[in-house]
């Protein structure tokens, strides 16, 4: 077990000492101290020490304690022989090792440093709490132990009731523990849940529980789908070396061919790099045992993150895929719009800046490939400064931009906006904040209102200059009362603008699916970007309720609506800011206690108070039970063509069963137009302890898209902890 071995003069000085000291046998206690060579000290402490000249042997009786270092040898007997230079230990022996590992045994026989030996009734320790378990083992040099009819298992046993199954064990007819290579070996070896055999493997292999990464086979990917067939994926872990490894797993759907993925990770000493890829030989068809028209697909999601210094850092993504449907139809990837893009950003003081690239691959049926914009230097500055001795703080942002396309339009753009901020706090309590904004921008664009239908070689560039000014008020009134805070803030925002319009020959990249709501009332420009602009004067008055128990117990209320006295309105037809008096918005929210947590947001018809958008999100955390239920319902406007008109609820159910027993619900269902359709459906049971994961997990999804159909699918999950899991 790696322990120091000790010259036999130590013990030729104990017997020396013994002899020297005869009254020692009659005490009740007895301990005999000597230094090795080394200066580290030995102790053998016993109720009674004899010796016996005649067999030159040493007999410890008694709560025999034998201690060399940081290595202790407990037993009710030990008897050393000089002449076979070995150590018996008999009765309850327990052997602590350094590394914290504890053998049991009835008897041993070792040398007499306690490395090498035989042990009957073995049982071992480990400091993780893994346990070896044999009728016999033989020790060799103190870091190897050969078991017979042995078994291994890193399950703990019931508290309650120690005699009842263990989860899972590997019973073998020999076991080897290399503790120098850190391996379990086993010959003729079956596994057993519950003490009910499962697998039988004539030689098995993996590391013991102390190692961290090592390369090998993982626990296998089980499933079914109505649509792929079998799935059945097969993992395997390579160790590169310390900062580098790669996980392979070949994945086999029986309707469809096979898919081999491929995730590589690398850390470096200034940032990481992770890369996943997808290689798939797909077909649609199957016959007679050969597939037939297979195509070649494929993916990959590359991240690379580095620090250059303390100012400055870089990232690097790339997403792309073959096919269009590839990656939602085999779970390989859900997302809609893949983003590709390279990123050097520095952060100083209160000045940020960022030079960026970017290149998006559109995975919705509308998509088309020709009209993905490429965007090209893409430079921003920001900068806040400190305020001065009056509270007045500049600000500036720079935006500059180039995007192309193969077919659509291609833009340019130029952008400086700069502006004041001063906060005022009068004698009586209000809060005046003024803002001052001057946005300069140049615009170079062509294709404009051509279509995707060819180019044309119009040439459009528009300068324009926009200041605006706003004043924002706010009187909050407070009141404590018996444990708790109420604050009421009237809010009123003054806004003076030009009555611009938006101009057709500016091309709207960055402010596209504007949304009207509690977030952006008060701001001067609701635009998300720079290439719309809110214009007009403005007045916006709301008014904010809260209340904050000591109890923990909070919540707010927020109702606000602009009205526009001078100027036409940048926004379109059921935009909700479209007339005069705009709609209404607001939230609510209300946390009772730590359990439940309530979340509304709405926009209301400012004639009927119809609602033209909801959000409803409820979270209930009870000790047995997470549910959260999210809903959502947006009026279809022109800004969100792609997004609006929409009703959907999504419910998820966490329960804790029992006390290893987990289930988990999940239902999306769609309302929109009046509709009950069930998108996503998935229910699932896992049980989990300290060394076993297995779980089931049904999933209905009805997808939108070519050659996505409405799929069931069912995935088994099992993880054996020590056995291949990650």
């Amino acid at each position: 077990m790696g322990l120091k071995q000790y010259p036999q003069a130590v013990w030729h000085i104990l017997v020396r000492l013994i002899l020297l000291c005869p009254f020692l046998l009659t005490q009740i206690n007895h301990s005999v101290f000597a230094d090795s060579p080394t200066n580290r000290q030995t102790l053998l402490q016993a109720a009674e020490i004899t010796y016996s000249k005649e067999n030159d042997v040493i007999k410890a009786l008694g709560n025999v304690e034998l201690s060399q270092g940081s290595r202790i040898l407990l037993a009710d007997r030990v008897i050393y022989s000089q002449k076979k230079d070995e150590v018996t230990a008999e009765g309850n022996v327990i052997l602590l090792e350094p590394n914290g590992e504890v053998l049991f045994s009835t008897k041993v026989v070792l040398s007499h440093d306690l490395k090498s030996g035989v042990i009957n009734d073995f049982k071992l320790l480990m400091n993780d709490g893994s346990r070896f378990a044999a009728n016999s083992a033989i020790r060799f040099d103190g870091s190897r132990n050969v078991m017979k009819e042995a078994i291994f298992s890193p399950c703990h046993p019931c508290k309650e009731d120690p005699n009842k199954p263990l989860v899972w064990q590997i019973k073998a007819e020999q076991v080897t523990h290399d503790e120098d290579t850190k391996n379990i070996e086993y010959e003729s070896a079956l596994l057993e849940i519950f003490d009910f055999p499962i697998f039988y493997m004539p030689y098995f292999i993996h590391p013991d529980p102390s190692v961290e990464r090592r390369s090998g086979f993982l626990i296998p990917t089980l499933g079914h789908s109505d649509e792929r067939g079998l799935i059945y994926g097969q993992p395997y872990y390579q160790v590169i070396d310390r900062a580098r490894d790669i996980k392979l797993e070949p994945t086999i759907y029986t309707r469809n061919g096979m898919i081999l993925k491929t995730h590589y990770r690398h850390a470096l000493e200034l940032g990481n790099i992770d890369l996943k890829t997808t290689t798939g030989f797909i077909t649609d068809s199957f016959h007679e045992n050969s597939f037939n028209d297979i195509a070649l697909k494929g993916s990959i999601d590359l991240e690379a993150k580095f620090a250059i210094d303390d100012t400055w850092r870089s990232s690097f993504d790339l997403e792309q895929t073959s096919n269009r449907n590839y990656q939602r139809k085999f779970d390989l990837d859900t997302k809609e719009v893949l983003t590709s893009r390279a990123l050097l950003e520095g952060f100083r003081s209160r000045n940020y800046s960022s030079l960026s690239v970017y290149k998006f691959q559109g995975l919705r049926v509308t998509d088309d490939r020709r009209a993905q914009p490429f965007v090209f230097p893409m430079l921003n500055y920001n900068f806040t400064g400190q305020p001065n001795s009056t509270g007045i703080r500049p600000e500036i942002d720079l935006a500059i931009s180039s995007i192309t396309r193969e077919i659509g339009v291609d833009s340019r753009k130029l952008s400086l906006k700069s502006g004041l901020q001063m906060p005022f706090y009068s004698g009586l309590g209000e809060i005046y904040t003024f803002h001052s904004s001057l946005q300069t921008d140049l615009f170079f664009s062509n294709n404009i209102n051509e279509g995707l239908e060819g180019r044309s070689n119009t040439d459009h560039a528009e300068f324009r200059i926009i200041p605006q000014l706003g004043v924002n008020w706010r009187y909050p009134f407070v009141r404590n009362q018996m444990g708790s805070v109420q604050i009421i803030e009237p809010i009123i925002n003054f806004v003076l603008g030009p009555n611009i319009q938006n101009s057709s020959k500016i091309a709207n990249e960055d402010s596209q699916a504007f949304e009207f709501d509690d977030t952006n009332i008060f701001d001067l420009n609701r635009y998300a970007g720079t290439d719309l602009i809110t214009g007009g004067s403005r007045i916006d008055y709301g008014l904010r309720s809260s209340i904050a128990n000591n109890d923990g117990q909070q919540s707010e209320l927020l109702l606000a609506q602009s009205y526009r006295f001078a100027g036409n309105s940048s926004f379109s037809e059921a935009s909700g800011l479209e007339h005069k008096k705009s709609d209404y918005v607001g939230r609510f929210t209300f946390f009772p206690n730590d359990a439940l947590n309530i979340h509304y947001r709405f926009r209301l018809d400012s004639g009927n108070f119809s609602p033209s958008r909801t959000e409803l999100g409820l979270n209930l955390f009870h000790q047995q039970h997470i549910i959260a239920l999210d809903y959502i319902l947006i009026d279809e406007q022109r800004e969100t063509e792609e997004f609006g008109n929409r009703e959907q609820m999504d419910l998820k159910i966490n329960s804790q069963l029992l006390a290893n027993w987990t289930s988990n619900l999940q239902l999306v269902q769609d309302f929109t137009d009046s509709s009950n359709r069930t998108i996503k459906a998935s229910l699932g049971v896992t049980y989990t302890d300290e060394c076993f994961t297995i779980g089931l997990q049904y999933q209905r999804e009805d997808m939108s898209g070519e050659e996505l159909q409405p799929e069931d699918q069912v995935l088994l999950l099992i993880n054996f902890r020590d056995l291949g899991s990650l």
